[in-house]
C-alpha cells in the first residue's frame, strides 16, 4: 500500500497530556503527586459540596438534590478517591525513605529526593 505521508509532514506528536505544571518543569514523582493531589482534592471537595447542598435543600423543605442511594454512591466515591490519594502519597514517601536509608547505609550524604 502506498504511503500517504508527504516528505514535509512532521513526526512530532500533536497530542500533549494536560499538566498543571509549566511544560519546562521536569516530570518527577513529586510533580505527579502534586497533580494528583490537585485533581483528586478538587474532585472530593466538589462531591462534598454537592452533598452538603443537597442537605441544605432538605432544610429549606425543597426536594433533595440526590436520593439516599445516590448520596451513598457519592460518599463512597469521595472515600475511595481520598484513599487513592493517600496510597499514592504513601508509595512516594516509602520510596523516598528507602532511597534515604540506602544512602545513609552506604555512607552517602543525603540530598533532595523525588
Amino acid at each position: 500500500m502506498p504511503s500517504v505521508r508527504t516528505p514535509n509532514q512532521s513526526t512530532t506528536p500533536t497530542f500533549q497530556a494536560f499538566s498543571w505544571h509549566n511544560p519546562a518543569i521536569f516530570p518527577s514523582a513529586s510533580v505527579e503527586l502534586t497533580e494528583h493531589a490537585q485533581d483528586i482534592g478538587n474532585g472530593v471537595a466538589t462531591l462534598l459540596e454537592l452533598l452538603e447542598f443537597s442537605e441544605t435543600q432538605v432544610a429549606f423543605e425543597d426536594p433533595p438534590l440526590f436520593k439516599e442511594v445516590d448520596k451513598g454512591v457519592l460518599l463512597r466515591l469521595a472515600i475511595s478517591s481520598s484513599k487513592l490519594l493517600a496510597h499514592f502519597a504513601h508509595v512516594q514517601i516509602t520510596q523516598a525513605n528507602r532511597t534515604h536509608n540506602g544512602a545513609v547505609e552506604t555512607g552517602q550524604k543525603g540530598g533532595k529526593h523525588d
